[in-house]
């Protein structure tokens, strides 16, 4: 099932990168100051596109990391829900 939706996705954006590059043309340019990029209009959004993504992930990943479970709180857990479930055991 996985592998269905990711080639659905890859194909969906394989799609709207041909659309994107066929429909926009024109050369443009972009020119940031210390370095200026010619090429075509619809290759300049996507890679704008493609540079917000990566740095939109890498922004995410330093502001919300993942934690990790500490195994002593893991197993802190797992004491309390033993005793719990022998003293329903003893009063029920």
């Amino acid at each position: 099932m996985l592998r269905w939706a990711l080639g659905l996705m890859v194909l969906t954006a394989s799609a709207a990168g041909l659309v994107l590059g066929v429909l926009n043309p024109d050369p443009a340019t972009l020119d940031l100051g210390f370095i200026e990029i010619s090429m075509s209009l619809g290759a300049l959004i996507a890679l704008a596109v493609a540079i917000g993504l990566v740095l939109g992930l890498l922004l995410g990943a330093l502001i919300y990391p993942r934690k990790k479970p500490r195994a002593s709180a893991v197993s802190a857990n797992a004491d309390v829900g033993s005793d719990q479930s022998q003293g329903r055991a003893l009063n029920g």
